[in-house]
């Protein structure tokens, strides 16, 4: 996380000359955008249940993508994915005010969390229906 930081500060203050195509500073939020936003919610989520803020559990992201079924090299995949969409997106959006990017970055993030729990949800409830049953599931 501080080598994160230092870099993109660093990064802020090398672009001053590339500031007509893009924003630096949006590029920076958009690079630690994932990993501050999933450590916040995870945080967020563990105090809410009365739970220390480091207590260990599966709540982040990639545990999230692994209980869904895809393997470490997918859920990594996934995640290198939204990371460059949101990237790109703030590049694309560089004439815009940093506070609406910020705000339309963290809709997006509610939207895939949303649905990556309802998904999780699904298959959770998939998961026990085939257990009670012993495996055997007849469709009419």
């Amino acid at each position: 996380g501080f080598m994160i930081a230092f870099l993109g500060l660093k990064f802020f203050h090398m672009c001053p000359m590339f500031t007509y195509y893009f924003n630096p500073l949006s590029v920076i939020i958009a690079i630690v955008f994932i990993p501050v936003f999933d450590t916040a919610r995870v945080f967020v989520v563990r105090l809410s249940k009365g739970r220390p803020p480091f207590y260990p559990d599966r709540k982040h992201i990639h545990h999230q993508f692994l209980d869904l079924g895809f393997g470490h090299l997918r859920a990594t995949g996934i995640i290198i994915l939204m990371q460059l969409f949101f990237i790109l997106m703030n590049i694309a959006l560089f004439r815009v005010d940093i506070n609406i990017v910020l705000g339309l970055d963290f809709l997006i993030w509610l939207t895939i969390m949303l649905t990556i729990q309802r998904y999780r949800l699904k298959a959770k409830r998939l998961r026990r229906e085939l257990h009670s049953t012993g495996g055997s599931r007849t469709y009419l």
